[in-house]
């Protein structure tokens, strides 16, 4: 019988065998097997003759997603879930005529540092050039390319205020996972320093100089970034130091913030269902994350924020997944970004009655056993 893939990078399957033991005992209700499988050996196996049953892609690396499909085996998350929800600033493009969302630009490594150089030293600054950029892209430009968003929205006033109202700016990788490599522009700019550092180098001057690489935006199918999803029960990642930010995409966006807190909610999803809501919240760090030492709270969606979360699964077809969304001065939930490899090491932990890997199994096979059952030879 056809066994489970679920497919990791080296690092990720170390940090990863508890939340794979997970997925094994579940899917042995079912008479199904299940083996973790690095991601530069999936490619050749297949090739090989091998036929997974199903693959749950537990790496950042859309190509990966990409080549399952293209040899029919079903992939959890779809090549286009992966390629959207792993580029934040096309996540936003996609869905700001649909929800509220982070008014956001993307700029290339050469852009950012620029910006760093000449405009990001004082908040005014900043507003006026992320109003002037934000409003200017063009209208008619490609809703999925990156940093290329309408300029006009049925939410654009509220967009003008959170832009108006902006204490800071937000810089981040368009691909960072759990907290790791965002960053204040006005507020951390020796740590964003340090970041670009790592991999660049800097001028007698301190102007940000950055060596540039040569990956390409989605890596190959070898290269990802798994997510840590087993901690003490099961999970979500760890942060363990920024990469190099040097050279690399970043979204812009302005600092959202809800009365004296930071605080956002992660939305966990299957299929076309909400699974829980979990709030997240920090009195001294914008990054609310639970990895971070964020609080966490389950808590209960009213039906207008039902409404907001059913939009999004209107336009994608999930199969797990994690929505962030802030809340703005007003209280207005604000789409920030959708995990493809969500963690879920903080829903057990605070609520152990939800488990959301069994959850998702009986899901995934609900959708497949009907079509392997018509599939098979008599």
């Amino acid at each position: 019988m056809m066994s489970v893939w679920m497919v990791y990078d080296r690092e990720g399957l170390a940090r990863n065998e508890q939340y794979v033991s997970m997925f094994r005992r579940h899917f042995r209700a079912y008479g199904r097997e299940v083996e973790a499988v690095l991601d530069d050996q999936a490619e050749r196996r297949v090739l090989a003759g091998e036929r997974p049953f199903c693959v749950f892609v537990r790496t950042i690396n859309p190509p990966v997603n990409r080549f399952f499909e293209t040899k029919g085996i079903p992939v959890f998350n779809s090549y286009e879930v992966s390629r959207i929800c792993n580029d934040k600033g096309r996540t936003l493009a996609r869905f700001r005529e649909k929800v509220l969302s982070v008014p956001s630009i993307t700029l290339d490594g050469g852009d950012w540092e620029r910006l760093m150089e000449e405009e990001g030293r004082e908040v005014f600054r900043l507003r006026r050039y992320f109003s002037e950029r934000f409003s200017t892209l063009a209208s008619l430009s490609d809703p999925l390319s990156p940093g290329k968003v309408s300029s006009c929205s049925v939410f654009g006033e509220l967009e003008r205020e959170m832009i108006e109202r902006a204490e800071d700016f937000v810089l981040k990788t368009v691909d960072g996972h759990g907290g790791s490599e965002v960053y204040l522009v006005c507020g951390e700019r020796e740590r964003i320093r340090a970041a670009s550092r790592r991999a660049g180098e800097e001028d007698a001057g301190g102007r940000f100089i950055a060596k540039r690489s040569s990956v390409a935006e989605c890596g190959s199918i070898a290269r990802g970034n798994s997510v840590v999803e087993c901690g003490s029960i099961a999970g979500e990642d760890s942060v363990a130091g920024d990469s190099s930010i040097a050279g690399r995409k970043m979204v812009l966006q302005p600092l959202i913030k809800n009365g004296g807190r930071f605080c956002d909610m992660r939305v966990y999803v299957i299929g076309k269902r909400i699974v829980a809501a979990v709030m997240r919240s920090s009195g001294r760090d914008f990054r609310a994350n639970y990895s971070r030492g964020g609080d966490v709270a389950l808590v209960e969606l009213r039906d207008a924020q039902k409404q907001i979360v059913n939009r999004i699964l209107d336009e994608l077809d999930f199969g797990m997944a994690g929505i962030d969304f802030l809340f703005d001065r007003d209280g207005n939930m604000v789409l920030n970004e959708i995990e493809d490899v969500a963690g879920s090491r903080m829903l057990y932990e605070c609520a152990p009655h939800i488990d959301i890997v069994s959850q998702y199994v009986d899901y995934v096979m609900t959708c497949l056993e009907p079509v392997v059952n018509l599939t098979l030879p008599e």
